[in-house]
């Protein structure tokens, strides 16, 4: 689908939230069919596993990326930097959590989410 314009963009996202995030596959993806120079947000998306997502593209960038787990589950993701490691960080207090590889899929991460914990991720640099 191309999408021309912000109006477009609005319409689109609308009647298929699924193009801001994806988590069919168990698998958490961020703005998996937007695109790639796009300003678009999202607030409190329920993804599969237990998990409210929260998110910001910005000019085709990812900022603002959160996670709250309902569950002790450990919650797997797709990075939206490809070829770059992702940082997690519990909130408030912004402790770096340990991040494993997911051998399973490229540019995917997995960590031990904790019910009622919230995670900010960010780009390494």
């Amino acid at each position: 689908v191309r999408i021309a314009g912000r109006t477009q963009l609005l319409e689109v996202v609308a009647r298929e939230p699924e193009r801001l995030l994806n988590s069919r596959s168990g698998r958490i993806h961020f703005f998996p069919c937007v695109p790639p120079d796009a300003t678009v947000a999202f607030h409190n998306f329920q993804a599969r596993g237990g998990f409210l997502v929260s998110a910001k593209m910005r000019r085709g960038r990812p900022e603002n990326l959160r996670i709250t787990s309902r569950r002790n589950v450990p919650c797997r993701f797709k990075s939206p930097w490809p070829g770059g490691q992702p940082v997690v960080r519990s909130e408030p207090a912004g402790s770096r959590i340990a991040l494993e590889r997911d051998p399973f899929a490229a540019d995917s991460y997995a960590f031990s989410a904790r019910a009622g914990k919230s995670y900010r991720i960010e780009h390494s640099r």
